[in-house]
């Protein structure tokens, strides 16, 4: 679509918003205009307009901000509209997603662009009962025709993400539920130089697993170590793998031209997750240590709800962390539940991970 047909339907339709898109902070100030609408599944057409216009000028970032906030409404509605909602009733999100992902693509996000149309073919799958026509969906012609997915991995993909959201229809609503729990065939693009920095996160998909923390079998936590790493171009994350002799909580591969200071990570790392009431202690740490040497891996994160003991005075399982380094040149970094409402409010997880891998590293103090 072109900007003068946008703006001719924008004029007809909708001439104060019109007036908002020629400002220089536009986009910030349409959405929360957008947003005020009572129902955005209905309004899902003036925001593409609104994006579109921005898209069109080669404004991406702009174009990007109006798509996410429109994916960010529908799960919104799609919580908290009716309570019915609360029981498995779902809002189809196709739209947001598969616009988000093309602009990412004409960022030359290449990672990014790919994981939004899988999560497109997410919903997708859902909507047309395991199947994915071509001629009337975005995800089919940009998965094999863009991506290079042959149409038996699709047909195999979708098949599977209808089954497991009638497995469990309530958590299936949200596709970053379903995409983790499909094969890692499709992830055969390395981050580029233009996304290698850049960190996009559902909020509230992490504010979801937030909230289910707690429950006894530790399983929220670690989709949440999960899902905040493998938003990481670059990161391919695994859960709940198991070796011969040891169960690992999370394993990421770290993949791609490394520019910063993953390129001191290693090739592999583990996470460990402590869903407890109480500070991780001297023993886990020292036990992860093992876990972490056994593997060959000089980098693990202890994703622990409560952090460790002796944070606030260089003791206990803190001093031990930074004995571990000392004598092994092993590093070991804490990711707490305070961390994780940061990420949940937008913070990006990799600039967070970078400083605290800095302070072990160069032993810096901490703020």
């Amino acid at each position: 679509m072109t900007l003068p047909t946008i703006r001719d339907e924008l004029q007809t339709g909708w001439p104060d918003l019109l007036q908002l898109l020629d400002q220089r902070d536009g986009a910030a100030l349409l959405i929360p205009k957008l947003a005020a609408s009572t129902d955005p599944k209905s309004q899902e057409h003036v925001w593409d307009l609104c994006a579109q216009f921005y898209s069109s000028a080669n404004r991406h970032h702009e174009a990007l901000s109006i798509y996410c906030a429109l994916y960010a409404e529908l799960l919104k509605l799609q919580e908290a509209i009716d309570p019915k909602f609360a029981d498995g009733a779902r809002i189809h999100k196709g739209t947001p997603l598969v616009r988000i992902a093309d602009e990412h693509a004409y960022l030359r996000h290449a990672v990014l662009s790919k994981r939004y149309v899988m999560l497109t073919m997410c919903e997708d799958a859902i909507a047309y009962a395991g199947k994915i026509p071509p001629e009337t969906t975005g995800s089919y012609y940009r998965l094999v025709w863009h991506h290079g997915l042959s149409p038996d991995q699709l047909t195999r993909y979708a098949s599977l993400a209808y089954t497991l959201w009638r497995g469990n229809e309530n958590e299936s609503r949200f596709p970053e539920w379903i995409l983790p729990q499909l094969d890692q065939e499709w992830m055969t693009e390395y981050p580029t130089v233009q996304e290698a920095a850049t960190y996009v996160a559902n909020t509230t998909y992490i504010k979801r697993l937030l909230s289910q923390m707690g429950n006894g079998d530790g399983m929220a936590l670690e989709r949440l170590a999960h899902y905040v790493l493998s938003c990481v171009p670059g990161f391919r994350a695994r859960m709940r793998t198991r070796s011969h002799s040891t169960d690992y909580d999370v394993i990421c591969a770290n993949e791609g031209p490394s520019l910063d200071f993953r390129s001191e990570l290693g090739r592999y790392f583990l996470c460990e997750c402590k869903d407890w009431e109480k500070p991780a202690d001297v023993t886990s740490v020292v036990k992860f240590a093992s876990v972490l040497r056994s593997a060959k891996c000089c980098f693990g994160l202890l994703f622990s709800k409560n952090g460790i003991t002796g944070e606030n005075n260089q003791a206990y399982a803190e001093r031990e962390l930074l004995k571990i380094f000392q004598h092994d040149n092993l590093t070991i970094l804490v990711v707490s539940n305070s961390d994780l409402d940061q990420i949940a409010k937008g913070t990006n997880f990799l600039a967070l991970l970078r400083t605290k891998y800095e302070i072990s590293r160069l032993d810096l103090p901490k703020a």
